[in-house]
Order: structure tokens, then C-alpha cells, then sequence
């Protein structure tokens, strides 16, 4: 067994048709587990930034701020940019894109690195439920 964490966790976005903006903050602290591990102080933000020149487009990017607080050199701070595009496979919605994030601010420990690339591909699955939206305005699924 190793560590186990709890932490709260918020989102905070403004959604246009042309813009994507937000902030995803999570915390974790150690609640249990095994005591020859180190504890758990660690925040994590997921910030989005995105221009959508069209429905199907976006620019932008989604890196992870990571401040651990455990650690000497605590912050990883990244920027980043990227393109994503939503298509079709048969009926199946699917978001496929690249994104390139360049840690301007990161510990000098040989475990991070000083860049990333992220190369993502999601299917858009439907709600099982229906439009979540009626549902919670009582008009059925």
C-alpha cells in the first residue's frame, strides 16, 4: 500500500462559441497509507485557453500548474500551445489534437522534464441518461 489523498477540487470556465477559457484547481493531502512514503502536499491547476475559429477547431492548450509542497523547488509552471479538431468515425463524435507545453519554471531534479508533448484522441460518448440538461430541469431524458 502506498499513499492515499483527499483533497477539494473546483472548475471555473466561461464558454463562448469562439472561447474556451477556465481553471480546474485541485489539492491533495495524505490520509492514509504507508508512513515509510513521503506525505502528500501537492496543488495541481489545469488552466484552459482556447480560440475555436469554427465549431470543429480549436487553439489553445491545457497544461497542468504543480506546485508540490513537499518538495525544495516546489513549482512546475508550463505554457503551451496546440490544435485539436472533432470529427467523425462512422456517428461517433471523436476530439483528436497535439499540443506542445515548454515548462518555463520546473524543479532541476532529473524526474521533470523541461518540455512535454501531449497527443490526444476521445470519443464523445453520449449520456447514457440523455440531455443532462432536461433531465435537471425536471423535463424527462
Amino acid at each position: 500500500m502506498d499513499k492515499y489523498s483527499l483533497g477539494p477540487a473546483a472548475v471555473l470556465a466561461y464558454l463562448t462559441p469562439k472561447m474556451r477559457l477556465g481553471v480546474f484547481p485541485q489539492h491533495w493531502w495524505s490520509v492514509a497509507g504507508n508512513d515509510d512514503r513521503t506525505d502528500v502536499s501537492m496543488t495541481n491547476i489545469q488552466y484552459f485557453a482556447f480560440w475555436a475559429p469554427n465549431p470543429l477547431t480549436a487553439i489553445g492548450a491545457m497544461p497542468n500548474i504543480v506546485i508540490n509542497w513537499k518538495a525544495d523547488e516546489k513549482l512546475t509552471l508550463p505554457l503551451g500551445i496546440g490544435i485539436n479538431r472533432t470529427f467523425f468515425l462512422g456517428k461517433l463524435p471523436v476530439r483528436a489534437g497535439v499540443e506542445y507545453h515548454y515548462n518555463v519554471i520546473h524543479p532541476d531534479d532529473s524526474t521533470h522534464s523541461k518540455w512535454n508533448l501531449r497527443v490526444f484522441f476521445i470519443p464523445v460518448i453520449p449520456a447514457p441518461w440523455g440531455d443532462l440538461a432536461k433531465l435537471l430541469k425536471g423535463e424527462g431524458g
